[in-house]
């Protein structure tokens, strides 16, 4: 959500990319998702939440990706 407001900066991006990851998140993380789609301006409460989030967790350092590659088994 942070990535589409960054990138499309509207509030119907964050509420679609909103829509997107509710279904996959723990019922644990879904109301924070709900708190900020149903704000007056989607967009502006999501600057905001990651305006307020704490440093350590903005620098945080992956140690192995969620994901593989996509494109890991083709070799040029």
């Amino acid at each position: 959500m942070a990535l589409a407001a960054r990138i499309h900066g509207t509030d119907k991006a964050v509420m679609m990319a909103g829509y997107r990851v509710l279904a996959g998140l723990s019922p644990a993380y879904q109301p924070v998702v709900l708190a900020i789609m149903n704000a007056p301006s989607p967009l502006a409460h999501m600057n905001l939440y990651v305006a307020n989030l704490p440093q350590r967790i903005l620098e945080m350092r992956v140690s192995k990706p969620a994901l593989p590659m996509l494109d890991s088994a083709i070799h040029a």
